[in-house]
C-alpha cells in the first residue's frame, strides 16, 4: 500500500504532466496550418487510439488555430458527425475553415463510403454558410493517412457546388 507522500508525489508528477500537455495544446493555438502534418501533429496530442473519434480545428482568415473541438467519441469501428454542430461552433467563433480529422483504430486508414459521402455533405453545408472545409484527414495506427485534400476529392466537392450553384441560378 502506498504512503501519503507517495500518493502525493504521484499526483504531482501527474500534475505536471497535464501542465505540460495543456501548455502544448495551448501553443499549437498560436501556431499556423500549413501541411497536412501540421493538423496530425496537432491532433496526436488529443487524440485517444482506442476508439474512433472525430475532431474539428477552426481556423481564422490566415489559418491560425482559433479552437479546436471533440465532435464526437464513438466506439471502435464508427463515430457520428454532425455538420450543424461544428458549422454552430465556427459561426460562434468566428472561424472562415475548418479541418476535421478522425482516426481509425483497426489501422486503416482508408475511407469507407460513409467517409465520403458525409465529407461532402459537410463541405455543402459549410460552404453555403460561407466556411471552407480545407481537409479531411483519417489515421490509422501507423504514421501513414488519407487527406481529402491530397488525394483531390475537396476539388471534386468544390467543383460540385460550384456547379449546383450555377444550375440554382439559371432555375431562378
Amino acid at each position: 500500500m502506498k504512503t501519503l507522500e507517495q500518493k502525493v508525489e504521484q499526483f504531482k508528477r501527474l500534475q505536471e504532466k497535464v501542465l505540460s500537455l495543456r501548455e502544448e495544446i495551448t501553443g499549437f493555438r498560436k501556431d499556423v496550418v500549413k501541411t497536412v502534418n501540421d493538423t496530425i501533429k496537432y491532433f496526436q496530442t488529443i487524440s485517444p487510439y482506442d476508439k474512433e473519434s472525430v475532431f474539428c480545428v477552426y481556423l481564422d482568415a490566415k489559418n491560425k488555430i482559433m479552437d479546436y473541438k471533440t465532435i464526437s467519441e464513438g466506439t471502435l469501428s464508427q463515430s457520428l458527425l454532425y455538420p450543424r454542430e461544428i458549422i454552430k461552433q465556427a459561426l460562434n467563433i468566428g472561424a472562415l475553415s475548418i479541418i476535421v480529422m478522425h482516426n481509425h483504430p483497426s489501422g486503416e486508414f482508408t475511407p469507407s463510403e460513409n467517409d465520403k459521402k458525409m465529407t461532402k455533405r459537410l463541405f455543402f453545408a459549410c460552404r453555403n454558410m460561407d466556411i471552407m472545409l480545407l481537409d479531411h484527414i483519417i489515421t490509422g495506427s501507423t504514421p501513414k493517412y488519407y487527406s481529402f485534400y491530397e488525394e483531390g476529392f475537396i476539388e471534386r466537392y468544390r467543383e460540385s457546388f460550384r456547379y449546383v450553384m450555377e444550375n440554382e441560378k439559371e432555375e431562378n
